[in-house]
């Protein structure tokens, strides 16, 4: 009996089901371990995909603008002709020596001037005549048309409302117009890329925002996100304006002699204008990162 209660105490079976039991218990924490780490570096790498999405998406969109943009030319060209019209009233008498007499009872002499704008081709409504001064300064009101360009380019629109802004661009006003003469609010637009196998097209967006400084210079904010997840790129891009003037000298038409009952009529007409054109080129100045904002809805 004592040697089998010795065997008992020497045994080491007892011994293998506690390492066992701790070999277990150190592989499930391991394996707790690897699980959360994957988990959280899965989280990482999704957040990490969806970031990159947002600047590629945001680069290439500004990319693509300043390429689109600079260079690009825009011609506005502005006509005034002036018709100066001189209507002489005259009366023949026969003297006895039967030979005529044409003595000038009256004369009168109307200016009228005409108005039109060109802009890369798009013609708009020239204004009905005008009476003008010797000068060619209009004496009377002006009905300019406003400046209407279907289908304008996005140049296009910025030139034109840098040049004339809302007011009238047929009128004498608008030919001492310069190119930086005023503001032209903000607008905004979306550009959308093309969206590969896979990804949605809504993470292939890019809000643009764009605002004409009173120099001309356009400021282009492109983005996506919002929040503290939003990515801006800021393109920045300002005019170059060359101006050139003609002045014609007045052409005189032959006289127009209409018979009358006490003698004749002598109509003289003299058409001078002047046309302006202005040349306005963008170039660009840079792309830049706008710091995110946080955002305020949480």
């Amino acid at each position: 009996m004592k040697s089998a209660f010795i065997r008992k105490i020497k045994s080491k079976a007892g011994a293998s089901v506690a390492a066992a039991l701790l070999l277990f218990l150190v592989c499930a924490v391991v394996g707790s371990v690897v699980l959360v780490a994957g988990t959280s570096a899965s989280g990482r790498l999704s957040r990490a995909k969806e970031s990159d999405i947002r600047y590629y998406s945001v680069s290439s969109a500004a990319e693509l603008l300043a390429q689109e943009l600079c260079g690009k030319k825009v011609t506005v060209v502005r006509t005034k002709t002036v018709t100066e019209r001189t209507t002489c009233v005259y009366a023949v008498t026969v003297g006895a020596d039967g030979t005529d007499s044409a003595v000038l009872s009256s004369s009168e002499t109307l200016r009228t001037a005409t108005y039109g704008t060109d802009i890369n081709g798009s013609v708009t409504a020239v204004t009905a005549d005008v009476e003008v001064d010797e000068n060619g300064v209009p004496t009377g009101e002006n009905s300019g048309a406003s400046l209407s360009l279907e289908g304008a380019s996005f140049l296009t629109s910025r030139a034109a409302q840098l040049m004339f802004g809302g007011a009238n661009c047929n009128t004498e006003a608008a030919m001492g117009y310069s190119f930086f003469g005023g503001g032209s609010g903000v607008d905004s637009f979306t550009l959308v890329h093309n969206t590969p196998a896979g990804i949605s097209a809504g993470s292939l967006t890019a809000d643009c925002v764009c605002e004409t400084k009173n120099d001309g210079t356009l400021v282009i904010k492109v983005s996506h996100g919002s929040g503290g997840d939003k990515f801006t790129l800021v393109v920045t891009l300002s005019p170059s304006v060359t101006e050139t003037v003609e002045t014609g000298s007045p052409a005189p038409a032959a006289p127009v002699v209409t018979p009358t009952e006490t003698g004749y009529t002598e109509v003289t007409e003299k058409i001078y204008g002047k046309t302006v054109t202005s040349e306005i080129t963008w170039g660009l100045v840079s792309i830049t990162k706008e710091e995110a904002q946080p955002d305020e809805s949480h």
